[in-house]
């Protein structure tokens, strides 16, 4: 069959190891050619008389021959290939595995279980999370799983010494032999929305359920992979603000410090997901997210990953995330801050809303995007007047060519479409409804910016037309869903702070009236708004600065020195007050909020794993830090040599001969000695030089109810 099946192929240059990935005869990848059923029908017919008549016809041992010229040579050509780290690789494995146990030959065993370990260590990051994205996560878990069942409770031949990597097989257990496999099978699900679907974020199909419906949801982070979900409130009331940092490590979409949010059972602000129809280019585009463009151009940087700066899960009832993205727009030199802060702020048990503040400093244009629910049709409301504008937002020269196919380009400004206009320097809302329920949707609260233009019109949201291969890419443009676009314009470098409030709501809006608050002394990039729901009146004050903080007072009395401080007030009453990263928060001289320091710091001067050996996972610093549970629960910052930075949860700490150790309560994957600094997990970077930390802290005081 082998021999007489016709295939067309595209012939490589080289005809030498290692060979195109596309090079399959069984079928487009390499990898298929390790077929699992095989091994299994050879082994049916060992015994087969049927083969030993064969054999004397032939004049040869057609046993000796399936085996060398079949089975092994297919493997030897597969072991080619210098790194299987894929996500098609543990599908493979599960044949080699086979394949070897069929044929006795135990170092085919060893090597696709030397595999499958690299897999887990060199394509996951440290919180468990494969690279590219939750559903490619799943399919190579799921190879993953299926291989390491054909592989327990086996046990090499006696006598056999693995000569390449020293292992030695026995009654193989999956927990012993595959530590990390538990860790890492169910790690996506942190971020998973309260319905059980994964987040899908990169190429991941929307609506792919992988755990069970929740409950009650609370904050979460993936902090390797770099995505956090401020998380609050229980059964339909369940809610989170999502913000994307990660970079691009395959099946990537050009989407860093991208908002997704999930409230009152909807997906309010989605993120389209994966598709296989030809709006694929415009699912992976910036274009495509909620997050800010510069000069109109997507994001493009090697490497893109963002750096986590804050993340507080609740500070008494308010969370907070905030992340650097500069690198997605690392290929270009003029891009000085490009940076995110979500603050997640409760206003009973059923709601809460989002301060959204986005600092961006590069360019000439800042286009300030946001869209609806990809998965219902949703109507749109501006409160400014609008006038009728261009048909789409290509600009003069540039056209709109229609793609019939998921390879083909096209300049994606031409899919937002049918767009109202308006100008304007004051504050102003648009509220998004569903068609269907009108009582459900989302206001969103934009403070004003100096020459805003303001585009209301609307975008393929792409998911109705199906996943996958039953997707009907006809139907493409079919389905829309209402976009948004802000844009700031300015002499290059422009400097830009857009800040709105997004208010998700079900029956009616529950926020009364968001307000710019003047401030003395204010630089650029400091925001203060007020929020009045009810009897409450919110101020929020967000700034830039760092110790020793200066004095930053509102015209009502407000006074903070930090980075972020929040008050509620009724009356002349104040019933809450929440600091973040900061030394005092007061109000009129009175009710006052202080801290003995708003953050700590310091250098890692050594690490410690479980994994290799120790009782902890933990750093080793001379900083003098508070002990115990002092710090349980907080998330430090940790930037590497190379500027990276990267976010480790702390359980305890503890002095120790003069020094303090920061116990935390997962696997870091750091080995570090001296100045350098090897990456366990993906992508195992050898860094030098020192890695320096930063805790950040918080307070609050919360008036019971």
């Amino acid at each position: 069959m082998v021999e007489q099946r016709t295939t067309s192929f595209n012939i490589a240059k080289s005809q030498e190891p290692p060979y195109p990935g596309m090079a399959g005869r069984w079928g487009r990848w390499i990898w298929g050619e390790v077929d699992r059923h095989i091994p299994r029908c050879y082994d049916l017919i060992y015994d087969s008389q049927e083969l030993d008549k064969l054999s004397a016809q032939r004049g040869y041992d057609v046993r000796e021959k399936i085996e060398n010229d079949f089975l092994k040579a297919t493997i030897e050509y597969l072991r080619t290939v210098p790194n299987h780290v894929n996500n098609v690789a543990p599908k493979y494995m599960r044949s080699v595995i086979g394949t070897g146990q069929v044929i006795n030959e135990p170092e085919y065993v060893h090597w696709a279980v030397h595999w499958l370990t690299e897999i887990l260590r060199a394509g996951c990051f440290y919180d468990g999370l494969w690279r590219e994205s939750p559903s490619y996560h799943y399919m190579t878990m799921g190879g993953l799983r299926a291989s390491l069942a054909g592989v327990a409770g086996y046990s090499d031949p006696p006598g056999y010494v693995d000569e390449e990597w020293g292992l030695s097989l026995k009654d193989v257990d999956i927990d012993t032999t595959f530590p990390l496999f538990a860790k890492s099978y169910h790690a996506p699900e942190i971020l998973d929305f309260p319905n059980g679907c994964s987040t899908p974020v990169h190429d991941t199909w929307p609506g792919e359920q992988r755990s069970e419906p929740r409950t009650k949801t609370v904050s979460t982070i993936a902090p390797g992979f770099g995505h956090a979900s401020l998380g609050r409130g229980s059964d339909a009331n369940q809610m989170q603000a999502q913000l994307h940092f990660s970079g691009s490590h395959g099946h990537a979409h050009a989407d860093c410090l991208n908002l997704t949010l999930w409230a009152k059972e909807r997906e309010m602000l989605s993120d389209i997901g994966y598709t296989w129809s030809r709006a694929r280019k415009w699912t992976a585009s910036s274009l495509a997210h909620n997050l800010v463009l510069i000069d109109r151009q997507a994001q493009k940087g090697s490497p893109s990953d963002g750096d986590l700066i804050w993340f507080f899960p609740d500070t008494g009832g308010v969370s907070v995330v905030e992340a650097d993205g500069r690198r997605a727009y690392s290929a270009r030199d003029d891009v000085e801050s490009y940076r995110r802060i979500l603050v997640t702020v409760p206003v009973s048990d059923i709601d809460a809303y989002v301060v959204d503040i986005f600092r961006t400093e590069g360019g000439s244009i800042h286009d300030w995007l946001l869209h609806g629910d990809a998965d219902r049709d949703m109507t749109a409301a501006c409160s400014l007047p609008l006038w009728l504008g261009p048909e789409n937002m290509l600009e003069p020269g540039e056209e709109w060519v229609e793609p019939r196919n998921e390879r083909e380009g096209y300049n994606c400004w031409g899919l937002v479409r049918d767009l109202l206009v308006a100008r304007t320097d004051a504050n102003w809302s648009t509220t998004f409804r569903y068609a269907e329920e009108p009582d459900r949707g989302i206001v969103i609260h934009m403070a004003g910016g100096v020459g805003s233009e303001v585009f209301l019109g609307r975008s393929p949201s792409v998911r109705r037309i199906g996943s996958g291969g039953a997707g009907d890419s006809s139907k493409a443009f079919d389905y829309w869903m209402p976009q948004l676009v802000v844009r700031r314009r300015g002499d290059a470098p422009l400097t830009t702070t857009f800040a709105a409030v997004e208010e998700p709501f079900y029956g009616q809006p529950f926020i009364d009236a968001v307000e710019p608050v003047s401030i003395e002394p204010t630089v650029d990039g400091c925001v203060a708004l007020s929020v009045q729901h009810g009897d409450s009146l919110d101020t929020i004050i967000s700034t830039l600065d760092e110790p020793p903080y200066p004095e930053r007072r509102t015209i009502d009395g407000i006074v903070l020195r930090g980075k972020l401080g929040i008050v509620r007030r009724e009356g002349d009453r104040v019933t809450g007050m929440w600091l973040f990263e900061g030394e005092a928060l007061s109000v009129e001289g009175q009710d006052a909020l202080n801290t003995a320091v708003g953050c700590l710091s310091g250098t890692i001067e050594s690490a410690t794993r479980k994994l290799d050996g120790a009782e902890e996972d933990a750093f080793v610093t001379s900083a003098d830090l508070p002990t115990g549970q002092a710090l349980h629960g907080v998330w430090m910052i940790v930037t590497h040599g190379n500027g990276f930075a990267h976010s480790y949860e702390i359980d305890q700490a503890r002095r120790e001969d003069a020094r303090s150790v920061i116990v935390l309560t997962h696997d870091h994957g750091l080995l570090i000695t001296g100045d350098v600094t090897q990456e366990y997990f993906y992508p195992q970077r050898k860094i030098e030089g020192k890695n320096s930390f930063r805790i950040p802290l918080s307070a609050t005081t919360v008036e019971a109810d």
